[in-house]
């Protein structure tokens, strides 16, 4: 989901090396390995830690993921969120929401008629997909991430070749977190099963 622009986003990924609990200072602690990923990843997940209201937060980087006098600090603001890989290979229309708050949605439209197990691939995606969102991933330039969050309903079969991803009720995040299932749209076009279109509003 998190590609960078410039490569396939079957070629990235991430994978939890260790996990540290330390109870008595409540502190806990994560080593992870990405592999391919767009410097704007950092600012999503920064934004989920921020909106927990945690005392304290420290990230560090083996690679610098920035050019620059100090490659260990990072403007976390200054990253724009991650976009979706070009060229994509299905049809990509966006509906101008009436209201940019409410009532959207995103419909993956197969090519074909999705067998079960593709579906339930689907589904598992798409509910990961809003937890970012949930959790306060995606906020605009001038909210604050624990302000930011949509509430989904799960994601169902709209009809026989669609499955639609609604927000019916609130939706206060940017844009641009379209792109990361969009970048995961294009994994499953490529490796599981054929997309048509893919709409948002």
């Amino acid at each position: 989901m998190f590609t960078n622009s410039t490569t396939p986003p079957w070629q990235s990924g991430a994978e939890l090396l260790e996990k540290e609990i330390d109870l008595p200072a409540s502190k806990q602690t994560w080593r992870v390995l990405f592999r391919n990923i767009d410097p704007g990843a950092y600012r999503v997940l920064t934004n989920i830690l921020r909106a927990r209201l945690l005392n304290s937060i420290s990230m560090k980087t083996i690679s610098p993921i920035t050019a620059g006098p100090d490659d260990a600090l990072i403007d976390l603001k200054g990253l724009a969120y991650p976009s979706p890989y070009q060229p994509i290979p299905f049809d990509l229309n966006y509906e101008t929401p009436v209201r940019s708050s409410r009532d959207r949605y995103v419909h993956l439209i197969f090519a074909g008629e999705p067998d079960d197990a593709t579906a339930a691939i689907v589904f598992a995606a798409l509910e990961t997909w809003t937890w970012l969102m949930l959790l306060g991933g995606y906020p605009s330039d001038d909210m604050h991430p624990k302000q930011s969050a949509a509430v989904p309903e799960p994601a169902f079969l709209l009809d026989p070749r669609t499955i639609e991803q609604p927000f019916p009720d609130v939706f206060l995040c940017d844009d641009d977190c379209y792109a990361a299932v969009i970048n995961w749209a294009q994994v499953l076009h490529q490796f599981t099963y054929p997309l048509q279109v893919v709409q948002l509003r």
